[in-house]
């Protein structure tokens, strides 16, 4: 019974705590994946609910340990299947049946691979050389490689924890009837170039377009909302404001969110299942959560006052257009700051709730009332260990 692989937190004991090397939370926002260098361990958000046979006051984890660890671990959804790059061959991609170990494929590649997004349709790839390879999950047959890295990145442009995580180079939408791919374009700094999943007699990658972002390098990039209202965000290297765009054939800006004046370094952005709500997260320990429908103006087109005011806007320099078109955070949170703690990745709740993933292997949720005012629901250990607990040898 899959049950059994599942572990019960029932004591808050700690021993060694391995080093974090990868964090992700799936595409439903109910469990956290996160790689260390003993294996991978797997965490529901929130307890499970009432009525159900586990107790409804604990949460559930399975963990698996692999010699080595992994650099790099990812999950389908609620799904047994996990994508995961071992610390020993760095340039294969290994698919796997989280809950027996049993490698179901293996993908290699010529450099190591330090990013890896799912969804029922493709799985891309993206290597320490810049090439973002799409595939089609069914077969795992190549359907395009597409270059990210701009000439003017330098060579190490792709390491760490933070380039493993969402949002980085590329985004993978998951409205399964209008599938968008959005990466860093490859020969114009500061620009995205758009691709669309078609499935006609097979699936294939066709591009709709590429248009300036940013001056600077693209940094984060994330998409959201139902399928017709699709929403992107993007963020650059300075880090500084989070610019959204519609994600239809004209690409119009839709706002700019003023993140900070002081540059940092942009870990993460999250929108909420209807993208009325964007999160982010960065360097200085700060979560800023952002209103849309204040930055759009509360209307899907501008008034006639509202174009004249962005033709004049339109001239100015960009730091000051940002700062007169721009809106500020409708709340924000400040974590305990250390010198190596980082929110690296968010993800919003069915109820607005916001799940914070930090390095160290905490997760947080965060809920807000009406003017923004931001409480923190519970913080809890990912890594805990549990002295009755029996740990599940895989290689």
């Amino acid at each position: 019974d899959d049950q059994d692989s599942w572990r019960l937190i029932t004591s808050r004991t700690e021993t060694s705590r391995p080093n974090v090397t990868s964090t992700s939370i799936n595409q439903d926002v109910t469990c956290v994946c996160i790689g260390t260098e003993r294996g991978f361990r797997i965490r529901t958000i929130l307890p499970p609910p009432s009525g159900s046979q586990t107790s409804s006051t604990t949460n559930m984890v399975h963990q698996c340990q692999i010699p080595a660890g992994v650099t790099l671990c990812h999950m389908l959804y609620g799904t047994s299947l996990l994508a995961i790059v071992k610390t020993s061959t760095p340039r294969t991609l290994s698919l796997v049946n989280a809950w027996t170990g049993e490698s179901l494929r293996d993908l290699h590649f010529v450099a190591s691979v330090k990013r890896v997004e799912m969804n029922r349709r493709i799985l891309c790839a993206l290597a320490a050389d810049g090439g973002l390879h799409v595939f089609n999950l069914t077969n795992l047959q190549l359907i395009r490689s597409i270059g990210c890295n701009h000439p003017s990145d330098p060579a190490r442009a792709i390491e760490g924890v933070n380039a493993s995580t969402a949002g980085s180079f590329f985004a993978v939408s998951n409205v399964e009837d209008e599938l968008f791919i959005v990466c860093r374009c490859r020969k114009r700094l500061g620009w995205v170039r758009v691709y669309k999943i078609i499935e006609q007699a097979g699936i294939r990658l066709a591009p709709i377009g590429a248009f300036d972002a940013h001056n600077h390098s693209i940094a984060r990039i994330a998409i959201g909302g139902p399928k017709g209202k699709q929403t992107l965000a993007t963020a650059s290297e300075k880090g500084t404001v989070i610019r959204i765009f519609d994600l239809g054939s004209t690409f119009r800006k839709l706002g700019v969110l003023l993140r900070g004046s002081s540059p940092c370094s942009m870990h993460s952005i999250a929108f909420n299942s209807d993208a009325t709500m964007v999160a982010s997260s960065s360097s200085n320990c700060t979560v800023h959560v952002f209103l849309l429908e204040k930055a759009n103006g509360g209307s899907d087109a501008p008034t006639k006052k509202e174009k004249d005011k962005l033709k004049f806007v339109r001239l100015l320099p960009e730091v000051v257009s940002d700062q007169k078109e721009g809106v500020r955070s409708w709340s924000k949170i400040r974590l305990k700051s250390t010198m190596t703690l980082h929110p690296l990745s968010l993800a919003f709740l069915p109820s607005n709730q916001l799940v914070v993933l930090t390095n160290h292997g905490t997760i947080q949720r965060f809920m807000f009332d009406t003017v923004g005012k931001a409480f923190k629901v519970a913080s809890e250990d990912a890594l805990l260990e549990d002295s009755n607990f029996a740990y599940n040898h895989r290689t």
